[in-house]
């Protein structure tokens, strides 16, 4: 069997069961149990105890990109509650440094970002959001809530993790946007399905001028 059709078959059964025997799955398919096992540990999932599972779903699915699956094929063997980790391993996988669930206090308030793109003097403040169709009212009031986050860390950027990748500039952009699974918006806070993610990692800084950024001086983490 063919070590690709194999890990979907691993990967079919994982978002059902959780974990699963490599014994019982080698048994079920007439193959050895070190196949299993070597499909399993090359695309990274968990092998423990002759189980099979996933303890880091942004490792496998970088892996999974890497060797070539798309992102509609892991959306529909994992399901969209790992959005934010597909955007996260997109971003690795271009060179971004990446923080998720990013948590700061500015204004009196809580925020909350739920990834975080960090490459060179950008960063991409990123709200998942996991829709398939959604009114143009929604996705405006959105669009406006992750613009108000971004305004909201630029005053406080200095006091959280991100200030370390970026304190020898002496500017850097905030970019807020959404992703989704399948709704799209053009407009100045780019509104990006998850599949058109890495088109749009690898040409938006051609763009720039035409999007709502937030300009921070690094003056201001000193």
């Amino acid at each position: 069997m063919m070590l690709e059709n194999l890990v979907r078959l691993i990967l079919r059964k994982v978002s059902a069961e959780k974990e699963i025997s490599i014994r019982e799955l080698a048994d079920s398919l007439g193959i050895s149990e070190g196949e299993v096992m070597e499909a399993a540990i090359v695309y990274g999932f968990n092998v423990q105890e002759n189980k099979i599972k996933v303890s880091d779903y942004e490792v496998l699915i970088f892996n999974l990109l890497k060797k070539g699956f798309s992102i509609e094929e892991i959306l529909f063997y994992l399901g969209w509650k790992e959005l934010e980790s597909i955007c996260a391993a997109l971003l690795s996988l271009n060179s971004f440094k990446i923080l998720k669930n990013l948590r700061f206090k500015s204004g009196g308030r809580r925020y909350e970002i739920d990834v975080v793109g960090i490459k060179g003097d950008k960063i991409l403040l990123i709200d998942c959001k996991k829709w398939r169709r959604y009114p143009i009212s929604g996705v405006l009031k959105a669009v406006e809530k992750q613009l108000e986050r971004a305004i909201a860390f630029s005053k406080v950027l200095e006091k959280t993790q991100v200030a370390k990748f970026v304190n020898f500039y002496n500017e850097v952009l905030l970019i807020p946007m959404v992703v989704t699974l399948t709704v799209d918006f053009k407009g100045s806070c780019p509104v990006v399905p998850v599949s058109m993610l890495k088109d749009f990692l690898d040409n938006f800084e051609d763009f720039l001028d035409n999007m709502e950024v937030v300009k921070v001086r690094i003056s201001k983490l000193a």
